[in-house]
């Protein structure tokens, strides 16, 4: 385990990759923690159901956007090591592709309780 840290940890475009999606992820929960208790008891989160009771859900639920992005960006981080002496390329894409997720989910944090407040 020790060796598989010390291979992603000597990639400084990695190191450095994963450290912004994790502040990124970090970022969302204290955003959605410093405005919880002045959400309503249900917001719409699910936006692509058609309009009604289909899209609300309890104010709570608004924790399984960064839980999601912190589960793939974990899932990534340990495909990148297992991938990285094989092609250095690889980890890179699921890099991107996790910063993508938690950007993204970030900004749909953000609008989400904007638009309820």
């Amino acid at each position: 385990m020790n060796e598989f840290f010390k291979i992603l940890n000597e990639d400084k475009l990695l190191r450095r990759g994963y450290f912004i999606n994790l502040i990124s992820i970090l970022i969302c929960l204290v955003y959605i923690l410093l405005y919880f208790r002045g959400l309503p008891p249900f917001i719409p989160l699910f936006n692509q159901f058609p309009w009604g009771e289909q899209r609300i859900v309890k104010t709570v639920w608004i924790f399984l956007m960064p839980t999601l992005a912190l589960l793939i960006l974990a899932i990534n981080f340990m495909a990148s090591g297992i991938f990285y002496r094989k092609n250095p390329l690889i980890p890179r894409l699921f890099w991107a592709t996790s910063f993508m997720i938690s950007f993204l989910t970030l900004l749909f944090v953000i609008r989400t309780i904007q638009t309820v407040l």
